[in-house]
C-alpha cells in the first residue's frame, strides 16, 4: 500500500509540474542568452575579419617607409585571417544547434504533450489502483515516454548552463576581451598606417627634405605600433583557439553526449518490467 501510495504521489506530482510554465520560460531566457553569446562571438569575429581586411587594403600604403613593414603584415594578418574566418564558420555551426535546440524547446512545450501525460499518467494511476499490472505497465512506459519529450529539452538548457557557468564562463570572457582588444589595436594601427602615409605622399612633393626627419619618427613609431600590434595577435591566437573549444564542447559535444543519454534513457525505458515487481 504504502509503494502505491508513493508511486502515486510520484505520478500526481509530475503530472502538476508539466503545466509549470516557469521552467519552460526560464529555459527560453537561458536559451536566448546563448544565443546572444552566440551571435556576440560570430560578430566580433567578423568584424576582426573586417578590420583585417581593412589594414591589408592598405600595404601599398606602408612601402615609402623602408622599413620592411609591408611584408611583415601580410605574413603575420593571412594565417591569422585565416584562424578568424573558421572561428566565424564554428559559430555559424553553433547558431545553427541553438537553432535546432529552440525548436525542440518549443515542442517540448506543446499542449498536446501535457495533456498526452496527463492522459497517461491517469490511466497509470486507475490501473495501479485496481491491480492491472499488466496492462499499468504499458500506460506508465507511455507516461514516461510523453514525460521525457516533455521535459529533454528544458533538462537539457538547465545542464547546459550549469556547465557553462561553472566551466566555461570565464573563459569566455578572457578571451571575448583579449579579441575585442586584437580587434581595436588593428583598427588603431590601420588609421595611424593611413596617416603615416598621408604625411609622406604630402612631404614627399612640398617639403621633402625639410620633412624627412618627421617622417622617420613617424616610421620608428607606426614600427613600435606594429610590434605591440604582432604581440597582441599573437596572444589571440590563443583566445580564438579557446573559443573555438568552449563553443564546440557547448554547442557539439554536449548536445551529442545528451542525445545518447536520451537513446539510453529511451532503450532503457522499453526494458522496464513492472509487472512483476
Amino acid at each position: 500500500m504504502k509503494k502505491k501510495l508513493l508511486f502515486s504521489l510520484c505520478i500526481l506530482f509530475l503530472m502538476l509540474v508539466t503545466f509549470y510554465t516557469s521552467l519552460d520560460l526560464h529555459a527560453k531566457k537561458l536559451l536566448d542568452d546563448a544565443f546572444m553569446r552566440s551571435f556576440s562571438a560570430f560578430g566580433l569575429a567578423k568584424a576582426l575579419n573586417a578590420a583585417i581586411s581593412m589594414l591589408q587594403g592598405t600595404q601599398l600604403s606602408l612601402m615609402p617607409a623602408g622599413v620592411g613593414v609591408t611584408l611583415s603584415i601580410g605574413e603575420i594578418l593571412d594565417p591569422f585571417n585565416d584562424l578568424v574566418e573558421r572561428f566565424s564558420w564554428v559559430m555559424l555551426l553553433a547558431s545553427v544547434s541553438l537553432g535546432i535546440q529552440k525548436i525542440l524547446l518549443a515542442f517540448s512545450g506543446k499542449l498536446f504533450l501535457k495533456i498526452g501525460v496527463v492522459f497517461f499518467g491517469s490511466i497509470a494511476l486507475l490501473l495501479l489502483w485496481i491491480d492491472k499490472k499488466q496492462t499499468f505497465t504499458k500506460f506508465f512506459k507511455a507516461f514516461l515516454f510523453v514525460l521525457l519529450l516533455r521535459f529533454f529539452a528544458v533538462i537539457y538548457l538547465y545542464a547546459s548552463q550549469f556547465v557553462y557557468t561553472a566551466l566555461l564562463q570565464d573563459e569566455y570572457m578572457q578571451a571575448t576581451k583579449k579579441i575585442e582588444m586584437t580587434k581595436n589595436h588593428i583598427e588603431e594601427f590601420q588609421k595611424e598606417s593611413a596617416i603615416q602615409s598621408t604625411k609622406t605622399k604630402e612631404s614627399s612633393i612640398t617639403q621633402y627634405f625639410s620633412d624627412k626627419y618627421e617622417q622617420i619618427k613617424d616610421t620608428l613609431d607606426l614600427k613600435e605600433k606594429f610590434q605591440a600590434l604582432e604581440e597582441s595577435i599573437d596572444a589571440s591566437y590563443t583566445s580564438i583557439v579557446d573559443l573555438i573549444t568552449l563553443f564546440v564542447v557547448e554547442s557539439v559535444l554536449f548536445p551529442l553526449l545528451f542525445l545518447w543519454l536520451f537513446l539510453l534513457l529511451l532503450k532503457t525505458l522499453f526494458r522496464i518490467d513492472l509487472a512483476n515487481r
